[in-house]
């Protein structure tokens, strides 16, 4: 029944498109033109990017600031002196990265940032090792994931076909079958949440200085992301906040996405 009211709901120009193609950015900047409520998604999470980095990082005037996986509305939008990347290339960006190894001079970073990109690395191992050799002491990884919240675990579990909700796979290493698809979009639940002992234990060099739910949760769903239409009306944005105000109580069982924040020691 649940994947029904999804199948019924999907932007058709989207699930017809090879999303894992160059012109995945293209695809989802005309989706974004017409998505307010979404764009309004991306500069919440822009802003607590950069709130969480000048309050956790302990070099937040050194070092070059970097965002993984820009895509189509990258940070620098909002905060120009964030370099854009991704592992494509694009009009919007600044750089061509892959996460997995990024082609930088070593200690030469102040901070890393990545929106739903985490779950897209095939290999976390390479991923963290690379972050560490960049990264300067004191820099932060600040990341904005799927959630393990009960609503997040529902809607992520039947909103792609292309992606798979899986708490329970044993590898961190998935079985990805491009940029854009066949992740596993508990990955950031799995590591830093289920094996957040094991992570520490291989990367001591690394503190987990926080995890917490993210707000807009309500804009989220009716905005419908990329991939579903929207279902409320660009004028009435102000409403969705009070919604979510009301439900304030509720935050950590409907939050769908969650930000984790790394500090390398």
């Amino acid at each position: 029944m649940i994947k029904r009211v999804f199948n019924y709901l999907k932007e058709n120009n989207i699930s017809k498109k090879n999303l894992d193609s160059k012109n995945r950015i293209e695809i989802h900047e005309n989706v974004i033109k017409k998505k307010k409520i979404l764009a309004e998604v991306f500069r919440y999470y822009h802003k607590i990017f950069y709130q969480n980095f000048k309050k956790f990082s302990l070099n937040n005037n050194d070092g070059i600031l970097l965002e993984l996986g820009s895509g189509v509305y990258p940070i620098k939008r909002s905060y120009p002196k964030i370099l854009s990347s991704d592992i494509i290339n694009s009009d919007n960006l600044d750089l061509v990265i892959n996460a997995e190894n990024i082609s930088l001079p070593d200690n030469s970073l102040g901070a890393l940032f990545g929106q739903n990109i985490f779950h897209h690395i095939s290999n976390p191992y390479n991923f963290f090792n690379s972050s560490l050799l960049k990264l300067k002491r004191g820099g932060v990884v600040i990341l904005v994931e799927p959630s393990n919240s009960v609503l997040s675990k529902i809607l992520h579990k039947n909103m792609h076909q292309s992606e798979i909700y899986d708490e329970k796979q044993l590898n961190w290493v998935g079985a990805n079958s491009g940029p854009m698809t066949g992740a596993n979009q508990a990955l950031s639940s799995i590591i830093f949440i289920r094996d957040r002992d094991i992570f520490e234990k291989l990367y001591p060099n690394f503190e987990i200085i926080e995890i917490k739910s993210c707000k807009k949760y309500i804009h989220y769903l009716f905005s419908g992301g990329f991939n579903f239409i929207q279902l409320w009306s660009n004028k009435l944005i102000f409403l969705l906040d009070l919604f979510e105000f009301i439900l304030t109580p509720f935050k950590n069982l409907l939050a769908v996405h969650h930000l984790i924040i790394l500090r390398k020691k």
